[in-house]
């Protein structure tokens, strides 16, 4: 095993959570005295996040059952029965579901704690974190994808904040330079240019602020309001520039077609579609296999993306090189997990052949 898949698997196996400042409910429970038995029930989604945060603060569940497994929760309740220091939490988001079994356990005068309606409790990114644990080989075999090692120690860094409801601490790069690093992918002044989630147009500004011009710029977005502002900042550019610009109002679907839609073949395509990535991709595996644009890719809406979204582009066209690189997140996103790019590029679009 390589030192790389070793460090994920110690990110995901060996790790605990950050520490934070607990709820007010974390003292009680960790003074087992007051109870002789800990419960909790909880969603299939939640459970692995929810046994790490009360591991992370050395606290001991005698069981755990899931809110749908009947059969385990009318057992729970017949032991609850006969206990009388015990206590259960639950981490339900239905709030239909959690209000049955807090209605139950009232009648069984069981104490109970709402887990989601503490304040302070890091179960952020817990469907991350069970995808990330449930998915741990395909996750290695990632990391035989990446080109470089400054894309493997950022892939696993990324995991591991989220793992750990950690902020990412390596360095993020300017959002300046994001889908079009001038590190990784040789550009020029004749791209034509497919940017998918156009927005108000800052892809489009950031482009013309590295390389001046370009041969075609289709912008495609399914807003009608950031249609609107992306056409209004328009009115800023040269009428030559204006010119070479085409807008789409147009949904990413399964039923995209882009051979329909795109009046040039693109060179470069930059994707920010909120986990709509991987449709774009596969309605347009023609084109990764013919023209071989420089793909710049988001990765971060979905924890699927950052196996399925290399993974399908290498299996499309394994000409294809690829580097993961993060670029500074908004101001509101303080854990700094967003803007993780993924790039594909030709060996002819590279700047040089990186040494693994």
């Amino acid at each position: 095993m390589d030192d790389y898949k070793e460090m994920l698997r110690k990110t995901l196996f060996n790790s605990r959570m950050v520490y934070y400042e607990s709820p007010n409910i974390i003292p009680l429970l960790k003074y087992r005295s007051s109870f002789d038995k800990i419960y909790s029930i909880s969603g299939r989604d939640n459970l692995l996040s929810l046994m790490r945060w009360l591991d992370t603060e050395g606290i001991k569940i005698d069981d755990s059952v899931y809110f749908d497994d009947l059969e385990h929760v009318k057992n729970l309740l017949r032991r609850l029965q006969l206990e009388k220091n015990a206590i259960v939490l639950l981490a339900i988001k239905n709030e239909e579901i959690l209000g049955r079994f807090k209605d139950l356990f009232k009648d069984l005068h069981i104490d109970v704690f709402d887990v989601y309606a503490l304040p302070k409790v890091p179960l952020l990114y817990e469907h991350y974190s069970d995808y990330f644990v449930h998915h741990f080989k395909e996750l290695e075999n990632v990391l035989d994808l990446l080109d470089d090692c400054a894309s493997k120690q950022i892939f696993i860094e990324y995991i591991r904040a989220i793992f750990c409801t950690d902020i990412y601490r390596l360095e993020q790069l300017p959002t300046s330079s994001k889908y079009f690093d001038e590190n990784l992918v040789n550009l020029n002044r004749h791209e034509s240019i497919l940017n998918l989630g156009c927005s108000m147009g800052d892809t489009l500004y950031y482009y013309l602020n590295h390389y001046f011009d370009f041969d075609c710029f289709e912008a495609v977005d399914s807003d009608q309001k950031r249609i609107n502002d992306f056409f209004d900042n328009l009115r800023y550019l040269p009428d030559d520039i204006r010119r070479k610009i085409i807008v789409h109002l147009a949904e990413i679907n399964q039923n995209t077609n882009f051979e329909t839609l795109l009046q040039c073949s693109p060179s470069l395509i930059t994707m920010d579609i909120e986990g709509s990535e991987l449709i774009a991709l596969n309605n347009l595996k023609n084109v990764l296999c013919s023209d071989q644009p420089i793909l710049s890719i988001s990765a971060y809406h979905k924890p699927e993306d950052l196996v399925q979204l290399p993974t399908f582009i290498k299996s499309t066209n394994d000409h294809y090189h690829l580097f993961f690189r993060k670029y500074a997140s908004t101001f509101r996103n303080k854990f700094r997990t967003a803007e993780l790019i993924l790039y594909g590029i030709p060996e002819e679009k590279m700047i040089k052949k990186r040494k693994l």
